[in-house]
């Protein structure tokens, strides 16, 4: 998972191996992802997924999100690889 962070939104990117891809689901590990956040899916697929997490500048700040999503674990990715 790549992330990106700036003063308005949390960009997130999420891409699976192809040797990992019978096991997670990018676009599963992503909404997953997001709904720790409170952040969109904006697409994807079983390889590569895009979400964001926009700011509303007096409760929710991106910088302040970042560090949960890395700690998500892809659906099954603990016990799968």
């Amino acid at each position: 998972m790549l992330l990106s962070s700036g003063d308005k939104q949390l960009a997130l990117l999420c891409y699976v191996p192809d040797d990992k891809l019978e096991k997670v689901n990018a676009s599963e590990w992503m909404k997953a992802t997001l709904a720790s956040c409170k952040g969109e899916f904006v697409s994807g697929d079983g390889k590569v997924a895009v979400g964001v997490s926009v700011g509303d500048g007096k409760e929710k700040f991106p910088l302040k999100v970042r560090p949960a999503p890395p700690r998500s674990a892809p659906p099954g990715g603990r016990r799968n690889g």
